[in-house]
């Protein structure tokens, strides 16, 4: 089972799931759900190495170092700490 870790909150999901029904219940928002809108950008703290690699859309962005829309993670194994 993967991890996701914000402040004092954690939910657990399968491994190689999509991140994003899974940090709703930890207060990530989601605009479009499509990477369109930058709506769900989070600063990933630790854990980086357990995601997918960034997507298209997510290049389009130019994030911020250590930063993902997580509409567009899948999480393929393990725990990763995001910041709100």
């Amino acid at each position: 089972m993967a991890k996701i870790i914000c402040d004092d909150e954690m939910v657990e999901l399968p491994d190689n799931s999509s991140a994003m029904p899974y940090a709703e219940q930890l207060g990530v928002y989601f605009g479009c759900q499509d990477g369109n809108c930058g709506v769900c950008d989070v600063e990933i703290v630790a854990g980086a190495e357990n995601l997918n690699s960034l997507t298209d859309k997510e290049k389009d962005f130019n994030l911020l170092k250590n930063h993902r829309l997580l509409c567009q993670c899948k999480i393929k194994k393990g725990e990763i700490k995001i910041k709100l």
